[in-house]
Order: structure tokens, then C-alpha cells, then sequence
């Protein structure tokens, strides 16, 4: 096989993947079995762990290994749904970012997630609620999606993220997931991960001051959304 609709096929592996628009030499796949050791040097970096609320640290290969566990099925089903040629799919097939080496090797390089929101009720608007979001038929474009992400420490500034949600969005979200309403979160301190969402089109709608303690760091919270 040379492509699974919008994804390429790695003629070695067999691996889909789906490459970024503007930084070709980035690619996103599936989780690996393997990636266990690939998770940990950044979720120890306090550049990375600092922004993520639900990441204990430290992070250790037990941790990984059940987050992977928990993944990897979803991305695993999402890739077969293509593969069954599904209209619209469930799962989002691919999630790690992977930088290709001159040599051909990869490098683990991030992880962005686009996945059903188990927290609309941040938006403040009575017609949505966490449960019911979660249980809407598949298609619907009244689902509410989020997105979480983050890119190693040594490839910040490098429009990567900004790059990979557009790139998500338009190749998988929309087309293939039915996705036409996002949210996601971020903290008043994180001022790049709040760059990036606005480069892609999302609208700051609330702040909630104070909303958790944060390794250590009370912050505030920031919810933004989008409609495509």
C-alpha cells in the first residue's frame, strides 16, 4: 500500500504516517511499543512537565508504559478504520512526532492528541456537558474535540506545533473525524502554547483565574476554541 487516504504507508514497516505541511521532514505515526524511553527524557524536562497538570513527576517507565497502553489501541483502531475504508472515523490514527534523520532514522520529537473533550462544561455554555459530548453519535458536529500536545524542549521555537494542529485539523479533524468545533486549554504562563493556538484560528473565550495548583505553581487557565 503507498497511502491510507490522507496518510503515506512506510514501505519498510508498513507504518502509516502522515507528514506535516511545511516541515516535510516531520511525520506523525502511531505510538510505538517501543516509545517507552522515547516519553521520558521529556516529561522529566522541566521545560516540557512544568505545562502539563496531568504528568507526575518524575515520570518514570512505568508511567509511560501505561500511557502507551492506553494510546496506542485508539491511534491502532483509527488506522484500521481507514484501512476498512469507514466514512468518518472514531479515533484519530496518529499522534507522535517523529523528525526524519539525514540518515533516514527518526527522532521522538512530540506527541499531540486530538480526541473527544471530556471538559465542554469550560466553555460555559448550556448546550454542552461532559457526558453527553462523550455518547453524541459518530459524525456529529455537535461533538466538541480537544487537542493536547507538547514538542521537546530542543525543538521549541520551531513553528513545529503550530505546523502539526494545522496539519491535524485539515488532513484527519475535519475530513475524517467530522470535527467542525474545538477547544482546548492552556495556562496564562505559557504564552507559546497560547501562540500557537491563536496562529491557528482558535478565540480566547474565558479565563479562569487561579483554576489549579500546578506542580507547585498556581495558574490560571485559559480556554479557547475554533469552528471550522
Amino acid at each position: 500500500m503507498g497511502s491510507l487516504g490522507p496518510l503515506e504507508v512506510n514501505p519498510q514497516t508498513g507504518e502509516p504516517f502522515l507528514r506535516l505541511q511545511k516541515h516535510p521532514n516531520i511525520i506523525l505515526t502511531p505510538p510505538r511499543d517501543n516509545d517507552v524511553s522515547n516519553l521520558l527524557p521529556p516529561l522529566n524536562d522541566e521545560r516540557v512537565h512544568i505545562w502539563l497538570a496531568n504528568v507526575p513527576f518524575p515520570y518514570t517507565s512505568e508511567l509511560a508504559q501505561s500511557w502507551i497502553n492506553r494510546i496506542k489501541p485508539n491511534c491502532d483502531h483509527g488506522v484500521k478504520e481507514l484501512i476498512d475504508k469507514e466514512r468518518i472515523l472514531t479515533q484519530c490514527p496518529v499522534r507522535f512526532l517523529r523528525e526524519i534523520q539525514e540518515d533516514g532514522s527518526e527522532l521522538f520529537v512530540g506527541d499531540i492528541g486530538f480526541l473527544r473533550c471530556s471538559e465542554v462544561t469550560l466553555l460555559e455554555d448550556p448546550k454542552h456537558d461532559n457526558e453527553t459530548n462523550m455518547k453524541l453519535p459518530i459524525g456529529d458536529p455537535d461533538i466538541v474535540w480537544t487537542i493536547g500536545d507538547f514538542v521537546v524542549a530542543s525543538h521549541h521555537g520551531r513553528g513545529i506545533m503550530t505546523d502539526a494542529i494545522d496539519t491535524i485539523i485539515n488532513k484527519i479533524g475535519k475530513p475524517l473525524l467530522g470535527a467542525r468545533h474545538i477547544m482546548a486549554v492552556t495556562y496564562t504562563e505559557n504564552e507559546g502554547s497560547k501562540k500557537v493556538f491563536l496562529k491557528n484560528g482558535f478565540a480566547v473565550v474565558r479565563c479562569i483565574p487561579n483554576y489549579a495548583e500546578v506542580k507547585g505553581f498556581q495558574r490560571d487557565l485559559i480556554v479557547l476554541e475554533r469552528h471550522v
